[in-house]
């Protein structure tokens, strides 16, 4: 009955009665699609094998095909004929003796059924579908068909693509024990847009098997040397080094005792002058009038400080740890002494301790740059080493620039006197007069003092002072720039946690 104008309802419900051994039904090319359903004679042919349709809709016919019990050939494809279907019920298939199952001629993107409900395959035609690529299952229950059944499977004129992400498609191909009709070699899409053969393709799979995973496996096998080497060293470091390791990660979690920095009232003397025997005139005299004499810094030097005959190396630690700052006079001499080497060794060791500038570098025109000990210029910023032959000619402003950088953050007392001032007055620090307790009481405030002008600049410091009462609190403020006095008396009315002032949150302040 193909090829005929037959429409679905020219069958009457019971046209297949008298037909009950009928085997063959053959439906191609009618006009079935135009009623959309299958007639429920359908449902009467049970000792149907073989049967062929084009035109259908399978949610009707699964309907009508659930009797036919003894189904051993079904096909849905022809040539001329195009279903177009995109999908079946995966079960539709099942509890039936199916050998030949024909789909060709449709758009299915895989296998539109379950291959487990189909044991007795022998033959699979997805010829002219929109088929990809197989997936691994599907691979996997093909294989055991054909190890069963001999199975036959067409993928002619299907969208096959060869490329990176299904290289183990297009090997099975050439591998596998299913018989592919016409013929082993399918044309398939590379992902360049050009055509290739799937044979020609599997041939040089090794090649294209490092070109599309030879970058990958590389920076793989790169990535897990390094963390080889990195577990190795880890490991090593952890037996040699487990303290310090300890000591890293509590250091990083924030487990560690906060150590008070060190300030200047920390200190009995301004500067340590470090320098050799042949210079002790210059120094004790022409360095000590300038910076001593002239700028009031307290210096602490070796042939004036110490006790005669007694342990060189004792009174140089003693002079450098009493010190806030150090002062080394860098001549030709300086370098060649080896008590000088002792002097920079404790210096750099010293350094740990101290903020940034507590070294001072004077270099004197006969030291030789390449001389001076590196150790010492690791720890030492260009700005506190000074050339003395920039300065020939006006060597007070040598020694002026000096005293700046010994000065450099000492800190700076803010005072609030007896109730006659009614504004505070900044009071330049003096370390004696801290220790002497003298600056204590609103008392002892001086009448040389109140000339103070209000537009009096007072060099940049972190650490200031107020006394209230017979109390010294101290406060850091942490903007790098010089204040006048009135500046100063804001920031003062603004600082916090005492019952002076109100809260500011860019002060701190502390009970001394």
């Amino acid at each position: 009955m193909t090829g005929n104008k037959l429409s679905y309802a020219d069958f009457r419900e019971d046209v297949f009665i008298p037909l009950r051994s009928l085997q063959k039904i053959h439906l191609q090319n009618n006009d079935g699609r135009s009623q959309g359903t299958y007639p429920k004679a359908f449902g009467k042919l049970r000792s149907v094998k073989e049967i062929s349709l084009d035109t259908f809709e399978t949610a009707t016919f699964g309907k009508s095909f659930a009797n036919m019990t003894n189904l051993t050939t079904l096909l849905f494809g022809f040539r001329g004929s195009d279903n177009n279907l995109v999908s079946l019920d995966k079960h539709m298939f099942a509890d039936r003796p199916l050998e030949i199952i024909v789909l060709s001629r449709n758009r299915f993107k895989s296998i539109p059924f379950d291959l487990t409900s189909t044991p007795n395959l022998r033959n699979l035609d997805l010829s002219y579908n929109s088929v990809a690529d197989l997936s691994k299952i599907e691979m996997t229950l093909l294989d055991d068909l054909a190890y069963n059944n001999n199975l036959t499977l067409n993928l002619t004129a299907n969208r096959l693509s060869c490329g990176c992400h299904n290289l183990d498609f297009i090997l099975w191909l050439s591998n596998t024990n299913v018989t592919l009709a016409p013929s082993r070699t399918y044309t398939c899409l590379l992902e360049d847009g050009t055509f290739d053969d799937t044979s020609n393709y599997a041939a040089n799979y090794e090649k294209v098997w490092r070109t599309c995973y030879g970058r990958l496996v590389l920076a793989g096998t790169v990535s897990v040397f390094a963390m080889t080497i990195l577990t190795m060293a880890g490991m090593y470091l952890a037996v040699v080094r487990k303290t310090l390791l300890v000591n890293m990660v509590l250091r990083l979690f924030g487990y560690r005792t906060t150590v008070r920095p060190l300030q200047r009232l920390d200190f009995p003397n301004d500067a340590y002058i470090g320098y050799s025997d042949v210079d002790y005139q210059y120094v004790c005299h022409t360095v000590r009038d300038h910076l001593e004499d002239r700028h009031g810094v307290k210096l602490f030097l070796k042939d004036r400080d110490t006790i005669p005959g007694g342990q060189i190396a004792d009174d140089i630690i003693s002079g450098i740890d009493s010190s806030w700052k150090t002062v080394l006079v860098l001549t030709q001499s300086f370098i060649e002494d080896q008590w000088c080497l002792f002097i920079v060794n404790r210096v750099v060791y010293s350094s740990s301790r101290m903020t940034t500038g507590s070294i001072v570098l004077v270099l004197f025109e006969d030291v030789r740059r390449g001389d001076i000990p590196p150790t010492l210029l690791n720890i030492v910023e260009e700005r506190y080493i000074f050339s003395v032959g920039r300065y020939r000619g006006d060597e007070g402003r040598l020694w002026d620039e000096v005293s700046q950088c010994i000065k450099l953050q000492q800190p700076t007392v803010i005072y609030f006197p007896h109730s006659q001032l009614k504004v505070p007055i900044v009071i330049p620090f003096s370390a004696a007069a801290a220790y002497g307790h003298s600056i204590l009481s609103s008392d002892s405030l001086q009448p040389s003092h109140t000339h103070l002008q209000q537009s009096t600049v007072i060099p940049f410091s972190t650490r200031y002072y107020v006394c209230a009462g017979n109390h010294l609190y101290a406060f850091t403020i942490p903007i790098e720039k010089k204040y006048s006095v009135q500046e100063i008396q804001r920031l003062i009315r603004k600082a916090g946690n005492h019952p002076f002032f109100p809260v500011c949150p860019h002060v701190h302040i502390q009970k001394l």
